[in-house]
């Protein structure tokens, strides 16, 4: 290829890729509490919520049981994991549901002229359960001292550690935990809330930095953004620390949680355009945890220590971009095998929100199947799996299927 043909090529790889990363502006979208969802009254304090490939919440105690609801607020279930120590956090992933518990050890200290023994963070542990509760499998967390939150992030199982200030990557394999990574240093926690989530790409995650009254997202464990300040005004982030918790809302948009007093906010990825959730009340009093989740359809549920129920907040207008895909995931070996093109950014023709990740055939009982079902394409968004409907993506997306196709199509034939 002559040299100028080649500086052609380069210079359009430049504009698609320009037109394509160029998100179309959207509006903050308006939340309110639905009334009409409601459950009977939690049995214990919750700790941690996580919404299931069906868009069933699962709820876990502070006496270490997991309940189910469907989004309507009716029970779906309930199992004691029967832990001990007992859970402190739990996520979900490839249908499973993985509970996580601090260890302690009595230790000694002084306080005001006086000593008294305590119990401190001494360990961590991993058990993994199936929807209706059986147990398959238990592992030590290496080089962790407390899990606070834990969640997915790509293949890897993300410990946040309140007791080092970290978070801790681990690499799954049976009942073995291997730590590959760690996010040290930078991170400004009290009141023993440590809370963070993944994106949907399910390669980067936001952080709830609350000492330093920041939202921080990472990219491959860098930090690649960030914003918030205290303050009063409504962008800033109030009180002795906030916020306690979060969650992505889709490609565009951030829910962000302040306790003392309660203040829920549903803002764009640069902390702007902030709009409250009206009505909700108080969830806790003083400095504790207030667990949210957000589901594909982009309804809210946050978790109430002082009321001991869930609350679902919903939008007349939710966003409307690719959602997230929930727990379901594919093993990474298969989902290659399966792959159709390279990780590549995808738009959605209605809200201009994009999604990176591969596009991967339909799979049956004998491995790849087809390449386009019922309209729809199979995404593999970080280790998540979704379908969508082809005519919901940009016309360039739609002409590269078409071109794959062809080429794919005519290569069988030959």
């Amino acid at each position: 290829m002559g040299m100028k043909n080649h500086l052609t090529w380069v210079c359009l790889g430049i504009s698609l890729c320009c037109a394509i990363t160029s998100a179309a502006a959207v509006e903050v979208p308006s939340y309110k509490v639905d009334s009409s969802f409601v459950t009977a009254p939690l049995a214990a304090t919750p700790v941690g919520i996580a919404i299931t490939a069906k868009d069933q919440i699962q709820v876990l105690l502070s006496n270490g049981s997991v309940v189910t609801y469907d989004s309507a607020g009716k029970s779906a279930g309930e199992f004691s994991s029967r832990m001990d120590p007992l859970p402190s956090t739990m996520t979900l992933a490839n249908g499973k549901i993985y509970l996580l518990s601090t260890k302690t050890k009595d230790e000694e200290v002084e306080f005001q002229g006086k000593k008294r023994m305590v119990k401190v963070p001494n360990g961590a542990s991993c058990a993994v359960f199936t929807p209706t509760g059986t147990k398959e499998s238990e592992f030590e967390l290496p080089n962790v001292l407390s899990a606070t939150d834990a969640h997915f992030i790509g293949d890897e199982l993300a410990v946040g550690d309140y007791k080092k200030s970290q978070i801790a990557f681990f690499k799954l394999s049976g009942d073995k935990a291997e730590l590959v990574k760690k996010i040290e240093g930078e991170f400004r926690l009290c009141c023993g809330i440590f809370d963070f989530c993944p994106t949907i790409d399910g390669d980067s995650m936001l952080v709830a930095n609350l000492g330093a009254f920041k939202v921080q997202t990472y990219t491959n464990r860098r930090k690649h953004s960030e914003f918030g300040a205290r303050g009063e005004k409504l962008e800033d982030f109030h009180g002795c620390c906030n916020p306690v918790n979060l969650a992505a809302l889709g490609t565009d948009f951030i829910v962000t949680v302040e306790k003392a007093t309660t203040r829920v906010k549903v803002c764009d990825r640069k902390g702007k355009d902030a709009k409250i959730i009206e009505g909700l009340g108080e969830l806790v009093n003083g400095c504790t945890s207030i667990p949210v989740a957000v589901d594909h359809k982009g309804a809210i549920y946050l978790a109430s220590s002082t009321k001991r129920c869930i609350v679902k907040c919903v939008s007349d207008a939710p966003p409307s971009g690719i959602p997230a895909a929930p727990d379901a995931a594919a093993a990474s070996s298969k989902a290659d095998s399966a792959a159709l093109s390279e990780v590549r950014t995808w738009q959605d023709a209605q809200s201009g929100n994009k999604v990176t990740g591969k596009w991967i055939a339909f799979a049956d009982a004998t491995g790849p199947s087809a390449m386009v079902r019922d309209g729809k394409i199979r995404l593999l968004v970080g280790q998540k799996t979704f379908e969508l409907p082809i005519t919901r993506l940009a016309q360039s997306d739609q002409d590269f299927i078409e071109n794959v196709r062809g080429k794919l199509t005519a290569k069988s034939t030959l």
